[in-house]
């Protein structure tokens, strides 16, 4: 596995299939990330609680043949972590890095603990999801440790996960001063979404970059439209169609003139 470390920027993306996934690196991406994110957006499932691991294995499995030389980061989804059975936890890591990936992401809040550290001593490196934890049906879409009891609780899941061997933190929804002080701290690499510019490194969506999103969320930036392009083609596509332009002798190939009679006379034969 490659070695990150708080010295070196680190740039992150969602993906979830093979063209992706090789854009991505010939782009040098540093880390791909086969997030719980596909369900809500390329499987059109209403939650991320619908991911299934198998989900995960098969969108990883994609990444992984789109970028062979990437390392790949795959969430532990929420059905594996769902009975907060550690055994449970670890298998389906194992099950996730067998289809391809480096590395698994766990959401770390309390009474999860175990499923963290039962991960890690099974020899599977673990990056630990702190802040606004998307699998926690009790958080409302928020940042994250804006009074002080949350902030507390953010800096001790911070650093019980740096404790029981994580080899990376990420912080999602969370002040840009409480992700800087608590990469400060930490002897870790740290990934920001929405937890502003002193993390180590940063992660995005990579609908929420490049247009396909609903909107722009405040996290994000839009690097590229590619959206609007993508509509355009559709439509004149579309329109060609049903015109009868598209496609021309020039899009298909010509059969032998003489083959052709010869064929054509058999197939009259044959009626």
């Amino acid at each position: 596995m490659v070695k990150f470390t708080k010295n070196a920027p680190i740039a992150m993306v969602t993906a979830y299939d093979a063209p992706t996934a090789r854009l991505a690196e010939s782009a040098k991406i540093d880390i791909l990330l086969v997030g719980d994110s596909v369900g809500p957006n390329m499987l059109g499932y209403d939650s991320v609680h619908q991911v299934t691991v198998t989900d995960i294995c098969h969108h990883v499995s994609a990444v992984r043949r789109g970028a062979p030389n990437s390392h790949i980061m795959a969430d532990l989804p929420w059905e594996a972590v769902a009975d907060n059975s550690p055994t449970k936890a670890a298998h389906a890591a194992a099950a996730i890095i067998a289809a391809g990936a480096d590395s698994v992401k766990i959401e770390v809040e309390h009474g999860r603990i175990d499923l963290l550290t039962e991960t890690i001593a099974k020899g599977i490196p673990v990056c630990a999801h702190v802040g606004y934890t998307p699998q926690s049906p009790e958080l409302a879409v928020t940042v994250q440790g804006k009074d002080f009891d949350r902030a507390c609780e953010i800096i001790e899941l911070a650093r019980i996960a740096e404790d029981a061997g994580s080899f990376m933190l990420l912080m999602e929804l969370v002040p840009a001063e409480l992700a800087k002080l608590i990469t400060d701290k930490s002897e870790l690499p740290t990934i920001g979404i929405g937890a502003g510019p002193f993390c180590t490194g940063q992660v995005q969506v990579i609908y929420d970059i490049t247009g396909f999103s609903s909107r722009i969320f405040r996290h994000a930036k839009l690097f590229a439209d590619s959206a609007s392009p993508m509509k355009a083609a559709f439509t004149d596509y579309r329109n060609e169609v049903h015109a009868g332009t598209f496609p021309t002798m020039e899009n298909c190939s010509a059969m032998n003139p003489d083959l052709f009679n010869q064929v054509s006379a058999w197939s009259k034969i044959n009626e």
